[in-house]
């Protein structure tokens, strides 16, 4: 599919009404260096949809979905207009993590699909989730049961395959591990999967840790000693279960630093120092998205300086 059109179809989706499983993010900013004091910044939005009118219409937005995802793997894969799921679902290969991810998704978006367009009476509809199940034309069982959470969990992890970026997320690793965050909780809302494949889905290949992807405190001036190669970081502990991120720059290099890579001791972290380098876009990184003030930190000769600075929109 030419990319103009999954470029519009993705438009359609992103300014739409529809309820996407979304990472709330909290800048945490330290009142000194000795004191436990500090501010939490959170962006309240009040949002107006000026797109199509999706939210009410399950089966349309399921629909517009799969045709966004059909036609990036038919992209991203150079597949042949025309062919079959079955056969695009085999020509996804299985190389990395990610392309399993992609191969897995595709395969239930072609259930809903297939259920959608030629049983639709067989699909059951709740506030909890939705169970389909019926014989195809084969007498091949379908039957698929999944909780609304996890659809809206695969429906946000095919935007952010499309799209190639999650909102306020600036790094490979964030972004890598975020999305296997999510295929993870999309597992676990699935309770039964059945199809013409006859098999489970493809397990991934690799390990990978698994993130807090519900809520996520960015540190701004996490208090920390440089020792050789390594910064010795201390740990913020929050009022609630969230998972932090702690913003580091030295000279050029940007960093942001998730806790679920560190190993704790003696409530610090320890971490290479070059990792999770944030990808910036032009000559300078906004910590704060979406607000005026930001804070750039220096690190030179393992001494901490900060400076605020405002930049008018």
């Amino acid at each position: 599919m030419d990319k103009k059109y999954i470029s519009e179809m993705l438009s359609i989706v992103k300014k739409s009404d529809m309820q996407l499983r979304e990472i709330e993010i909290r800048d945490i900013e330290y009142a000194d260096d000795k004191s436990k004091k500090s501010t939490m910044y959170i962006e309240i939005v009040e949002s107006l949809s000026m797109g199509a009118s999706l939210s009410k219409s399950w089966i349309v937005q399921n629909q517009l979905i799969f045709l966004l995802f059909d036609g990036y793997l038919e992209d991203m894969y150079l597949m042949e207009e025309g062919t079959s799921f079955k056969y695009r679902y085999e020509k996804v290969p299985e190389t990395s993590n990610m392309d399993i991810v992609r191969k897995n998704c595709y395969r239930i978006m072609k259930i809903f699909r297939n259920a959608i367009t030629h049983n639709l009476s067989h699909i059951e509809v709740t506030k909890s989730g939705y169970k389909i199940g019926y014989k195809n034309k084969k007498n091949q069982t379908i039957r698929l049961e999944i909780t609304e959470a996890a659809v809206q969990t695969l429906y946000a992890l095919i935007i952010a395959l499309v799209e190639d970026r999650i909102e306020k997320v600036h790094t490979k690793g964030h972004f890598e591990g975020f999305l296997l965050s999510f295929y993870n909780e999309l597992l676990l809302g699935i309770g039964a999967l059945e199809d013409d494949i006859n098999e489970p889905l493809i397990p991934l290949k690799e390990s990978f840790v698994v993130y807090n992807t519900s809520v996520r405190c960015r540190i701004l001036n996490p208090r920390m000693v440089c020792q050789e190669d390594e910064w010795k970081i201390e740990r913020y502990v929050p009022a609630s279960p969230e998972a932090c991120d702690y913003m580091i720059v030295q000279g050029e290099e940007r960093y942001l630093i998730p806790e679920e890579i560190m190993i704790l001791s003696d409530d610090y972290f320890r971490l290479n120092r070059w990792s999770w380098k944030i990808i910036t876009e032009g000559t300078e990184f906004k910590f704060l998205c979406n607000m005026n003030n930001y804070i750039r930190k220096e690190i030179t000769e393992c001494k901490v300086n900060f400076r605020k600075r405002t930049n008018t929109y």
